[in-house]
């Protein structure tokens, strides 16, 4: 009962953002974006790592928390393995969606607050049509903190901000 509530609390809040969508007439593909994000979260809930992976183009990028992680779909799974094998991931909830199209409705980037182990976060992402499915071909995960917050934030980051800053600018060098 408790679920189908907050089914119901969820589609309404999705309905009733007046920025939902960029584009008239792309009801359907609103929906369908968000059917197949809500599936992905659940499919992540519900640890089916290949239906979640399946979902994500050959080429895509996430981009998670922590700044070292930006994975190639392989470089993903590799992390993910570990934690869908345990029989639960990660649990994400969708608090608020908005999705955008282009003008050919080929290509589909979104943003979402999400309800995480992590406090709220931010997902943000692109689809891009490959034949007749959408593949999601980036996806950004970022927490969110309250700008009264930041100064605490920053300072508590400062120690590995400083070797992430190092470390990048030592394979940029390398790279010349």
């Amino acid at each position: 009962m408790k679920r189908i509530i907050v089914f119901l609390l969820s589609v309404a809040i999705l309905f009733s953002c007046s920025e939902f969508i960029v584009d008239s007439g792309s009801k359907e593909l609103e929906m369908q974006i968000n059917c197949l994000l809500d599936q992905w979260h659940k499919d992540a809930a519900d640890a089916q790592l290949e239906p979640y992976l399946a979902l994500m183009h050959e080429n895509s990028v996430y981009l998670g928390t922590d700044g070292t992680e930006n994975w190639t779909k392989t470089e993903f799974r590799s992390f993910c393995e570990p934690h869908f094998s345990k029989g639960k991931a990660w649990n994400f909830t969708c608090l608020e969606r908005n999705v955008y199209s282009s003008d050919d409705q080929q290509t589909v980037f979104f943003d979402e607050i999400l309800k995480t182990a992590l406090g709220p976060c931010r997902g943000t992402g692109l689809f891009m049509k490959s034949n007749s499915d959408w593949k999601l071909k980036q996806y950004v995960l970022s927490i969110l903190v309250d700008n009264k917050d930041i100064s605490g934030v920053l300072e508590l980051k400062q120690v590995n901000d400083s070797i992430l800053i190092s470390n990048q600018e030592l394979l940029v060098n390398t790279d010349k």
